[in-house]
C-alpha cells in the first residue's frame, strides 16, 4: 500500500504541475472532465448496455401503464410490483462498472483531497501540532514523568509554545506558525529517535501543493485515508504526528463548495452531456 501512495503521490504532483499557481478550479474542471471521460469508457465496455437499455425501456412502460390503467388497481398494483423488480435490476447492472471505476479511484480521490481539501497556513497564523505516542510508550508515559520529546523547527516556523503534554491520552501538542512561505520539514526526537512531519506555508498568492495533515504508522485505512505523506515506521515510539490544517472550498460560478462536491458534479454533468458521443447508456 506504501508503494502504491508513493506512485499516486508522484502522478498527482505531476499532473497538477501545470496548475500550481492558478485557482483550485482551473485544474479541477479538467480532472473532472477526465474522469468523467473514463468513466463513460468504464460503463460502456463494464456494463451490459443491451440489458441497461431494455430495463430502462421496462422501467418507462411501468409507469405508462400506471398512466393508463389509473382505474384498474389491480394493473396499478401489477405494474408497481414490476417497477419494484427492474428498478433492482437497473441497480444491479449498474454496480459492475461502479465497482470497477469505484475502487482505482478511491486512491486518486484520497490524494486530490490534500491538494485541494486543506490550505496551508498564512505567515504568523498558529495552529496545533499533536504527537500521539504508540500504545506501549503511551502506557509506560502514563505512569511516568514527561516524556523527553522534541520539536526542532527550521528557520521559517516559529515554535510558540512549550510542549504540552497530556498523560491520559498519551498525547504531547505544540503550538507553532509559520513565518515565511514554503515547504517544511519538522523534526520530532523521542529517545534516539528522530521523525519528521512536512508542513507548508503559504504565501499571499493561493497555491496547489500537497498538505499533509497527519503522517502515521502504517495501516490498511490509515494508508487509504492518509496517504499524503510515506508512514511512520511500525517499530517506531510515535504512533501519529497532526498538524491541524483549515479546511478550504474551491470557488466556481461564485460558489464556494468542498472539492469532492464539484467534482462529483462536474464529473456526472461532463458525462451527461458527452454520453450521446460515447453511445453510452446508465
Amino acid at each position: 500500500m506504501s508503494f502504491l501512495n508513493s506512485v499516486f503521490r508522484s502522478l498527482v504532483d505531476l499532473l497538477l504541475l501545470p496548475f500550481l499557481t492558478l485557482p483550485a478550479w482551473v485544474s479541477l474542471v479538467p480532472i473532472s472532465l477526465v474522469f468523467g471521460i473514463v468513466a463513460l469508457l468504464v460503463w460502456k465496455h463494464a456494463s451490459n448496455q443491451s440489458a441497461l437499455q431494455q430495463t430502462k425501456d421496462r422501467i418507462a412502460a411501468c409507469f405508462y401503464e400506471i398512466r393508463l390503467f389509473n382505474d384498474d388497481l389491480r394493473a396499478i398494483l401489477r405494474a408497481q410490483l414490476n417497477l419494484i423488480r427492474h428498478n433492482a435490476k437497473y441497480l444491479v447492472l449498474n454496480l459492475v462498472p461502479f465497482f470497477v471505476i469505484f475502487v482505482p479511484t478511491l486512491p486518486l480521490i484520497a490524494q486530490l483531497q490534500f491538494h485541494y481539501g486543506y490550505e496551508g497556513l498564512e505567515p504568523g497564523r498558529t495552529t496545533t501540532l499533536t504527537v500521539q505516542l504508540a500504545d506501549g510508550e503511551e502506557e509506560a508515559a502514563a505512569g511516568a514523568d514527561r516524556p523527553v520529546l522534541e520539536l526542532r523547527a527550521p528557520d521559517g516556523v516559529e515554535v510558540q509554545s512549550a510542549g504540552v503534554w497530556i498523560p491520559s491520552l498519551g498525547q504531547m501538542a505544540w503550538r507553532i506558525a509559520g513565518a515565511e512561505p514554503g515547504h517544511y520539514d519538522l523534526e520530532l526526537s523521542l529517545a534516539g529517535e528522530v521523525v519528521t512531519k512536512s508542513l507548508f506555508v503559504q504565501g499571499e498568492r493561493e497555491v496547489i501543493a500537497r498538505r499533509s495533515p497527519i503522517r502515521q504508522q502504517p495501516d490498511f485505512l490509515g494508508q487509504l485515508l492518509y496517504p499524503a505523506e510515506p508512514p511512520i515506521g511500525s517499530s517506531s515510539r510515535i504512533r501519529s504526528i497532526e498538524i491541524d490544517y483549515p479546511t478550504t472550498d474551491v470557488h466556481l460560478f461564485g460558489l464556494g463548495l468542498q472539492w469532492m462536491i464539484w467534482f462529483v458534479i462536474l464529473s456526472i454533468a461532463f458525462a451527461l452531456l458527452l454520453r450521446k458521443r460515447f453511445d453510452v447508456t446508465f
